[in-house]
C-alpha cells in the first residue's frame, strides 16, 4: 500500500484502524501490534494486522468499517481533507442515533471535526 492515502484513522491503547484508498480501491486495515508489548509471546505480528476486502466506493468501505469497528468511540487520529464532509455527515448520524448514550470518544470527535451543530 505504498502509494495509498489514509482517508480516516482512529486508535486506542490497543492499536488503530485506518481506511485507505490506493487510487482504485478502498480497504481498511487494523493494526494491533501494540499488543506485542502488552502481552509478549502471546501473539505473532501477522495475527495482529488485518486488511479488509477491497471496496469500489468510499460508501461501501466506510459502512463496512463502521459496522465492524466502533470508530467514533475511538480516538480520532486523521481525516483526509477531501473526505472531511463525508466523515462529518457519518459522525452526525452516529451522534444523532446515540443521543441517550454518553459514549467514550464523542467529545474528542466533536473537537477533531470542529463540530458546531446541535442535535436537540
Amino acid at each position: 500500500m505504498e502509494n495509498s492515502k489514509v482517508i480516516l484513522e482512529a486508535g486506542s491503547e490497543g492499536g488503530s484502524i485506518a481506511l485507505i484508498f490506493d487510487g482504485q480501491f478502498y480497504s481498511y486495515l487494523s493494526d494491533e501490534t501494540s499488543m506485542l508489548d502488552i502481552l509478549p509471546g502471546e501473539f505473532e505480528e501477522k495475527e495482529l494486522k488485518r486488511v479488509s476486502v477491497k471496496f469500489s466506493t468510499f460508501a461501501e468501505a466506510i459502512q463496512s468499517m463502521l459496522y465492524r469497528y466502533p470508530i467514533f468511540n475511538l480516538h480520532p487520529l486523521k481525516v483526509h481533507s477531501e473526505y472531511i464532509g463525508q466523515v462529518q455527515s457519518l459522525y452526525n448520524q452516529f451522534k444523532s442515533d446515540n443521543k441517550e448514550h454518553n459514549d467514550f470518544g464523542i467529545d474528542k470527535w466533536d473537537e477533531f471535526l470542529n463540530y458546531q451543530g446541535d442535535f436537540d
